[in-house]
């Protein structure tokens, strides 16, 4: 990839970022008029509020931009050790189901009041829907290979990416995050085989055969 190609991946990720941030941020704001992103800030529509999101849109922006890269390596490390497209495949479901497990029955459990155990079940569910649209599209810009990479790039490391946020009990941060992440996260797999062509179609995600 070239340095032209990375500043345009850099640069659009942290706009995808902001904007996300902005109109996220005012929507959690316009639902949640005691929430404020700083503690101890005045809540509602203020300045430093409004602010604030559209700042942490663009911070969320980089830091998908840092897990994906991750993520990119990891593929590169574990294929290196397993040798089999397939067998990292199963590696790869495998946790999107340990994930799923974990961020809906652990935190359901732990929960004990009844408006957060509804939620706690919507809020994966909802990521999952994304992620599947987004698999969608994938797989008819590039091919079927191309599903279970993304699925688990738009739901297990986009929930671990949220994990500062899950952890905390407050449901506007949580959106918040989530919803950044879900936009920046999207754009840039489905940006990957438009930047990174191979021979014809491009692969995008596809893990080369082992020799």
């Amino acid at each position: 990839m070239t340095m032209k190609k990375l500043t345009y991946w850099f640069w659009s990720t942290l706009a995808f970022g902001l904007i996300s941030g902005g109109v996220f941020g005012l929507l959690v704001l316009a639902g949640y008029p005691h929430f404020s992103l700083i503690e101890d800030m005045k809540p509602g529509f203020n300045l430093l509020n409004v602010s604030f999101v559209f700042v942490s849109g663009a911070l969320i922006g980089i830091f998908s931009q840092m897990g994906f890269f991750a993520y990119q390596i990891i593929r590169y490390l574990m294929m290196s050790i397993f040798r089999r497209k397939w067998v990292w495949e199963i590696v790869q479901l495998f946790v999107t189901i340990v994930v799923a497990v974990d961020v809906v029955y652990v935190r359901l459990i732990s929960f004990k009041d009844e408006e957060k155990p509804l939620y706690t079940v919507i809020l994966p569910i909802a990521v999952l829907v994304v992620a599947l649209a987004v698999c969608y599209v994938k797989v008819k810009q590039t091919n079927r290979n191309a599903f279970i990479p993304t699925l688990f790039f738009m739901f297990a490391v986009t929930i671990l990416e949220a994990v500062p946020a899950l952890r905390v009990s407050s449901v506007p941060s949580q959106l918040l995050m989530l919803s950044i992440l879900l936009v920046c996260n999207g754009w840039q797999i489905l940006l990957l085989h438009k930047l990174t062509p191979t021979r014809g179609k491009a692969p995008a995600l596809q893990t080369p055969k082992a020799s």
